[in-house]
């Protein structure tokens, strides 16, 4: 199959725009120049009359061409624009006034969001794109949106990127064919080859019609995440997974599957998202997890930048409570993404573990794949075995994210107060100790870990605490 590619045009610069820049320019030029003569005539006079002359010249020419070449490239820009280019390389855009087009892969891409009507990229340090939809008709940003999904899933996609992907689908069905449908259909089949998986539109049913898929809100190599709504109109979470039905591991997986969760629709923990139901349809598997209202941990701090030390450690006090009810399960459960994406934060200021259920436990069984994001993983989880000091290790990470608000770097000791000066000795000790590459010298069980925060958490000022976390939920407005 031939590799997808899409491009369609697009003008950095708008003519409206490059009107206003080009009388802008012009004003400054006619009351630049004149100011510069005059220094100019002070600085040479006691210069030859033929040097001085010459110098005028040079400079009459040199200031002209100057100021001509902006509106010159202004123009330009705008009339002639440029293209946008995609393909599963990487993304090519159009120069600006004062740069040339680049291609940048999709494997440097770190952030991308839309505000305000602009696609924001940040391709790691200063190397940021803008994309105004504004200069893009309905059907190339649909295309851009969709490639930014299947082709830089590995980046930190912000919500609002797939809310207008699934808005401009859902006007869209019914009314028209796409044309780019098929070859998107293609492009994901190539990608989810090893698993046979093309994740649902917004519209489709399943359960005998009992549940319907409002949007899409992840999905990966091997699995989707879907908003959706039952019969009585109540807002639930679906997590699908898929295995090589050819993979000699199939039926097995599928086994353990089941029994997980059985085993985990048993967990009544107010802290934990619910498994409400599972089924199997079109050889897929279906969790139905119970939908927590609120902004994740990941999404609060990229908002609000890094949380207070005393609001951390609550925070951390309420995470251990959830890993002592589940690592006293018998056998122990181990969440193995305890990360900041996986944890909310309610109305009522409570911490709820989402997108927790035996689809973490069967993925990783069916195929191999290491569950969890790399820097939050410790050494034993990278090798493929995992103990309760495992997730002691990721909210260890979490923590340091918090105070920090960077992601810790891969299979390192964090020391969040490298970073910020005023997280105090202790509290940085402890999410050292949390951190330790060797599973031996971590903290030991989550009960310990319990006890030494209650220790901990008496030594930040609690009047800031509750003072931050107050306005963090205010300005949030979660429910």
């Amino acid at each position: 199959m031939a590799k997808l590619e899409i491009s369609f045009p697009y003008r950095t610069l708008s003519t409206k725009a490059a009107t206003a820049y080009c009388a802008v320019w012009a004003a400054f030029g006619v009351w630049l120049v004149p100011q510069l003569v005059i220094l100019l005539n002070f600085a040479t006079a006691p210069l030859d009359p033929v040097l001085r002359a010459i110098l005028q010249i040079l400079f009459v020419f040199g200031s002209a061409a100057f100021f001509a070449y902006i509106p010159f490239r202004m123009v330009t820009t705008c009339m002639q624009g440029g293209t946008i280019a995609a393909n599963q390389d990487g993304l090519g855009v159009p120069g600006t006034i004062f740069g040339n087009a680049k291609f940048r892969p999709w494997i440097q891409l770190k952030f991308a969001e839309l505000q305000h009507g602009k696609i924001y990229l940040n391709f790691g340090g200063t190397d940021n794109v803008t994309i105004d939809t504004k200069q893009l008709d309905r059907s190339n940003l649909e295309q851009l949106l969709l490639a930014l999904e299947v082709w830089g899933h590995k980046a930190v996609l912000a919500h609002s990127l797939i809310e207008a992907r699934d808005q401009l689908q859902n006007e869209k069905a019914g009314i028209e064919e796409h044309g780019y449908t098929q070859m998107w259909e293609e492009e994901l089949n190539r990608r989810f080859n090893s698993t046979n998986f093309v994740p649902l539109e917004p519209g489709s049913k399943l359960r005998s019609n009992s549940l319907s898929v409002l949007k899409q809100l992840a999905f990966g190599g091997f699995s989707a995440v879907y908003l959706a709504e039952d019969e009585h109109r109540n807002q639930v979470v679906i997590k699908e997974s898929v295995t090589n039905a050819g993979d000699g591991s199939h039926e097995k997986a599928l086994e353990f599957f089941k029994r997980e969760a059985l085993f985990l629709s048993g967990l009544h923990h107010p802290q934990i998202a619910k498994v409400l139901d599972d089924f199997i349809e079109n050889a897929r598997n279906y969790l139905v997890l119970q939908y927590i209202a609120g902004e994740n941990l990941r999404e609060l701090v990229r908002k609000h930048g890094p949380l207070s030390e005393s609001l951390v450690l609550k925070l951390m006090e309420q995470m251990v409570d959830v890993l002592v009810y589940l690592h006293e399960q018998d056998p122990p459960i181990i969440h193995r993404d305890f990360t900041p994406d996986n944890l909310v934060l309610r109305s009522d200021q409570t911490i709820v573990v989402i997108d927790f259920g035996a689809a973490n436990e069967y993925v990783g069984t069916a195929t191999g794949t290491l569950i969890g994001k790399q820097c939050y993983m410790p050494p034993e989880q990278v090798r493929g075995k995992s103990a309760p000091t495992t997730d002691l290790y990721a909210l260890g990470c979490t923590a340091s994210y918090l105070l920090t608000g960077h992601d810790p770097e891969a299979l390192m000791v964090c020391h969040p107060r490298q970073e910020n000066p005023k997280i105090s000795e202790a509290t940085d000790r402890l999410i050292a100790e949390l951190t330790q590459q060797d599973s031996k010298k971590r903290v030991q069980s989550a009960q310990i870990l319990k006890s030494m925060l209650q220790k901990q958490k008496q030594k930040p000022d609690q009047a800031q605490n509750q003072d931050q976390i107050g306005r963090t939920m205010e300005s949030t407005g979660a429910t």
